[in-house]
């Protein structure tokens, strides 16, 4: 059914999913107070937001403002609150394709250097637009691909977002060089952010986890060990994995470990994942992946798992555990 037309003075659960929506899209101006409440800052950030995308600027939010909107109001309100653990693992899928389809990268191979208009899909080593200037920057930035979208994944999770919406030279210059340090690249842009990614579709799903900067995130692995920050999440064998839980891959000689979110899995180990922070050499964004995962070996470092592409064979040697909401805690 259509969500009915708001405008300034209206009230209610509408107009609080309006204003999550909207806290998701790139804006200039500060967040709104989710209340159900369509006051003038409201009414502002709807001109704003009709403005972006070339609809009629009159604060009203009727048919076509809902139509543009429609990607971001999905992904604000899937299902209503769980109540129980396959409600909450649906959710949980549901969350994950949503965040794909509005914020994965599903255009060219690379973002154009013309394209110099914001958008919500995130390739987060691309920037578009001329340089600006930025309170708190002491040079000019340029605008991040799907900034403002990053930024929002950041904040759910806890983690500080100052500096999402934005790339600075040296950043750029450092994804120029092809360079795979993490540690550099953490110093010189923003962290890693599969976990992240993870905990921001937990969180959205209405999971009482911790935050990532707390340290009651999703724990990691180190040598087939699972480091545990606390009892949220607990790891399982790869026979028990269920829609809804994590895997952590370990590389082969050990390296940068990489989060993946389960949306599929069959009787023979294929996994299907919605995973952050992925297709690192050409975006950093939001992709569908594929896995095959042998449960029936499991080894020193977790479980042999290849990464698929096109059914073929494309990335072998690595591990990976697996880790499962800690429902009576998380509830």
């Amino acid at each position: 059914m259509a969500n009915p037309m708001v405008a300034l003075g209206s009230t209610g659960p509408v107009v609080k999913i309006l204003q999550r929506a909207l806290n998701y899209a790139e804006t200039k101006l500060a967040r709104l107070a989710e209340d159900g409440i369509f006051g003038p800052k409201t009414n502002t950030r709807v001109k704003e937001f009709q403005a972006d995308n070339q609809l009629d600027v009159d604060g009203v939010v009727g048919p076509n403002t809902w139509l543009t909107l429609k990607g971001l109001v999905d992904l604000v309100s899937v299902f209503p609150t769980p109540q129980a653990e396959l409600d909450a693992r649906i959710r949980i899928c549901s969350i994950a394709w949503s965040a794909y389809n509005s914020f994965g990268w599903r255009g060219e191979a690379t973002p154009p250097k013309t394209m110099n208009t914001p958008s919500l899909r995130i390739a987060a080593k691309h920037s578009y637009g001329d340089p600006i200037k930025v309170p708190g920057q002491p040079k000019p930035v340029y605008r991040r691909h799907g900034g403002e979208s990053l930024a929002t994944i950041f904040r759910t999770a806890g983690v500080n977002a100052d500096r999402c919406p934005y790339l600075t030279d040296e950043a750029l210059k450092f994804y120029a060089s092809g360079s795979t340090d993490a540690n550099l690249r953490n110093a010189k842009d923003i962290p890693s952010w599969c976990g992240i990614f993870c905990l921001f579709v937990y969180r959205t799903a209405g999971l009482k986890t911790g935050t990532w900067v707390s340290g009651s995130a999703l724990g990691s692995v180190k040598n087939g060990t699972a480091q545990q920050k606390n009892s949220c999440f607990l790891r399982i064998p790869f026979d028990r994995v269920q829609v809804g839980d994590v895997g952590i891959i370990e590389p082969q000689g050990g390296g940068r470990i990489h989060h993946i979110l389960v949306v599929t899995k069959n009787e023979l180990g294929l996994v299907e994942t919605i995973e952050g922070n992925a297709n690192t050499p050409q975006f950093q964004t939001i992709v569908h992946g594929r896995y095959q995962v042998d449960g029936a070996k499991k080894g020193s470092n977790g479980f042999p798992i290849k990464q698929l592409h096109n059914d073929k064979l494309a990335k072998a040697g690595e591990s990976a555990i697996f880790l499962t909401p800690n429902w009576p805690v998380l509830k």
